[in-house]
Formats: C-alpha cells, sequence, structure tokens
C-alpha cells in the first residue's frame, strides 16, 4: 500500500467526524426532553437512511 492514499484518508476521516459531530449537537439543541427521536436529526441522515434502506437506531 503507497503512503499517498493517507493524507486524504485522515482528511476524510476528520470531515466525517466533523459532520458527525455537527449532527450531534443538532440533535441536542433540537431535544428539548429527554429522548431523541427520529425527528431530530437531520435531513440528510434521514434521506440517506430512506435511500440506502438502512434502518437508523438510536439506543
Amino acid at each position: 500500500m503507497s503512503k499517498a492514499p493517507l493524507p486524504e484518508l485522515s482528511r476524510t476521516r476528520r470531515a466525517a467526524f466533523r459532520e458527525l459531530e455537527h449532527a450531534i449537537e443538532r440533535v441536542f439543541i433540537l431535544c428539548h426532553g429527554s429522548t431523541i427521536t427520529v425527528d431530530h436529526l437531520p435531513a440528510e441522515i434521514k434521506d440517506y437512511a430512506k435511500e440506502t434502506g438502512t434502518p437508523y437506531v438510536l439506543s
């Protein structure tokens, strides 16, 4: 494996973690109670789940 892809992978991971962090912050801001529901998730996550048939499970 060449070392060239590693920096790109690192940037991709940082971007993914940043996106996840923003989604979690959004959920905490929108959720005024103690239960997080699907309605609190960003549209991108809900759309992705619908398009791919991937269930989202909050536990």
